[in-house]
Order: C-alpha cells, then sequence, then structure tokens
C-alpha cells in the first residue's frame, strides 16, 4: 500500500524558554543611575519578553520581575507627583477656606 513507510511526526520537546532575569538585575541597577534610562531599558526588556510571548505562547523567565520593578518605580513616581502637589496645593486651599470665612 502507498503511504506505509510514511512515518509520523514526533513532536519535539519545547526549547528552553530565555531568562530575563539577567536583564531584570540590569535595568535594577540602570534605575539606581537614573529614572530615566531605567524606565527605557525596562520598557525595551519587557517589549521583547511579550514579543517572545506572542511568537511563541510560553512566558520567558524573569518577566515578572520587568513588570514588579516598572509597577514598583512608576508607582513611586507618581506617589512623588502627589505628594508635592499635596504639598503646594493644601496650603493655598486653606488660604482660601480661611479667606471665604
Amino acid at each position: 500500500m502507498a503511504g506505509d513507510d510514511i512515518q509520523p511526526v514526533r513532536p519535539q520537546p519545547p526549547p528552553t524558554p530565555p531568562s530575563f532575569h539577567g536583564e531584570a538585575f540590569l535595568v535594577l541597577l540602570m534605575y539606581w543611575f537614573g529614572y530615566l534610562p531605567g524606565l527605557v531599558i525596562n520598557l525595551y526588556f519587557l517589549d521583547k519578553a511579550n514579543a517572545y510571548y506572542r511568537a511563541t505562547g510560553h512566558q520567558a523567565g524573569g518577566v515578572g520581575c520587568l513588570r514588579a520593578m516598572l509597577w514598583v518605580f512608576a508607582g513611586l513616581v507618581l506617589l512623588a507627583i502627589f505628594a508635592i502637589l499635596a504639598a503646594i496645593l493644601v496650603p493655598v486651599l486653606v488660604k482660601i477656606i480661611r479667606d471665604a470665612i
């Protein structure tokens, strides 16, 4: 019969996913040198990790570290901005309220 010599395709073992642990450590160092360089390199490595996930469907190692650093450092900056705005606006609002009374 025709086709008897066709062998079924053996599933290939999945390749070892890349690890972003080294990149996460580099991002942490970059945040120490400055917020903007750390943010830029963090977004770059997260984009690479997301591209790998979109291409393979598998999550690379260390991506959680990159995401956590993005949340923490972005949160710290937003918290600092709100604290500065509060320090500026609260005395102004108190003065306006005292003048109105």
